[in-house]
């Protein structure tokens, strides 16, 4: 991959939208030369010092030439050229960052070759391409994958949602979203066919939101994976089992061998195989799910709402609701009555992160 300065800084700014809290909008205004990290970006000092920490680990910068040490200048498209060159002098791995709780994000490392090696699948999976709409931020591996490395491949341009024409979309544009910029989408233009491919990830798209995105006229893709694996499988209907991608096998339904190497790479999901090449996603190992963009534990959940004052028992399950997923709690409390339930609300709304919340919560008397 032959990295530029305007992709550079994409990836920089995306990487600086977890420490400022700042949401992706998909103007192309936000990507504009000639920035301030502090003036544009809002950043402080101590923020600065945390993305170059981000932006070193991404690009592997600390390995290459002293030249490219991030902090001898606050402007955006000085990093964005640093990493560039850091790129050309040392190519080989590449960093992401998983998604957490509390923004705790830890980093997972790629060798280049391997992140090459699905570029190359999609861009024969798609075919020929006329552009890639982001929906997603170009930071994380699947806004990577499919917003910065597959456009290249392709030789497909990047046109971002504010600058597109909806109702005329070119033929054979590749929309890529994750359930919620899926259904925001959806909600903005009731009624529009919308004739171009579509890819969803980063967590389960529920049932009745793909089939809506079907009859809107949209040919989705849906992609199973994870920073760790990348891309692992994909399906064309709601009531399919994934497909497993070529270069993968299956050992044990909790863990993936990569055919080329014979490595090993653990699950964070139970499957359920259904033939050599076909699986069904069963549900998450360790009890976490994406809320709200956010990985929420449900037993850390569940810890927190047992410790606040007067809840003897609380037992969490998530549940879909149209295109969301959604916290439900069955709580018992040591001594019940309409006041010690509003208490409970309150305490829950206050100790609580908006991912973490029970939408739903019923009271066992």
């Amino acid at each position: 991959m032959q990295w530029t300065v305007e992709q550079a800084r994409r990836v920089i700014i995306g990487l600086a939208r977890p420490i400022t809290g700042s949401p992706y909008t998909g103007n192309r205004q936000e990507y504009r030369a000639g920035q301030c990290l502090k003036n544009d970006l809002q950043l402080e000092s101590v923020q600065v010092m945390d993305l170059a920490a981000r932006v070193n680990a991404f690009f592997h910068l600390m390995e290459t030439s002293p030249d490219n040490y991030l902090l001898s200048s606050a402007a955006v498209d000085d990093w964005a050229q640093k990493c560039v060159n850091a790129r050309n002098q040392k190519s080989d791995q590449i960093t992401f960052f998983t998604s957490g709780t509390t923004d705790e994000a830890h980093p997972v490392t790629h060798q280049q070759a391997f992140i090459d090696r699905e570029v190359n699948f999609l861009c024969e999976y798609f075919g020929g391409l006329s552009c890639i709409i982001p929906l997603v931020p170009a930071a994380s591996i699947y806004g990577y994958l499919y917003t910065i490395a597959l456009p290249q491949v392709a030789g497909a341009p990047v046109q971002f949602p504010s600058e597109v024409q909806w109702a005329q979309l070119p033929e054979n544009a590749l929309i890529v979203g994750t359930p919620f910029t899926w259904s925001h989408l959806m909600r903005s233009m009731p009624g529009l066919n919308l004739r171009a491919k579509g890819v969803c990830s980063t967590a389960p798209l529920p049932e009745m939101l793909y089939k809506t995105l079907l009859s809107r006229g949209i040919a989705l893709t849906e992609v199973y994976g994870a920073t760790e694996t990348a891309g692992v499988g994909l399906r064309k209907a709601p009531s399919e089992p994934f497909e497993i991608f070529p270069y993968w096998t299956v050992r044990k339904a909790t863990t993936l061998i990569d055919a080329d190497t014979g490595q090993p790479f653990p699950l964070m999901d139970q499957i359920l195989p259904v033939d050599d090449r076909h699986f069904s996603v069963l549900y998450r190992r360790d009890q976490k799910l994406k809320i709200g963009g956010k990985l929420v534990d449900l037993e850390q959940v569940r810890d927190k709402i047992l410790q606040l004052e007067n809840v003897k028992h609380c037992k969490l399950s998530a549940k879909r609701q149209s295109d969301r997923i959604l916290l439900a709690a069955e709580v018992e409390l040591k001594h019940d009555s309409t006041e010690g339930r509003a208490a409970f609300q309150t305490a829950v709304r206050a100790q609580l992160s908006a991912a973490e919340r029970p939408a739903d919560i019923h009271f066992c008397s």
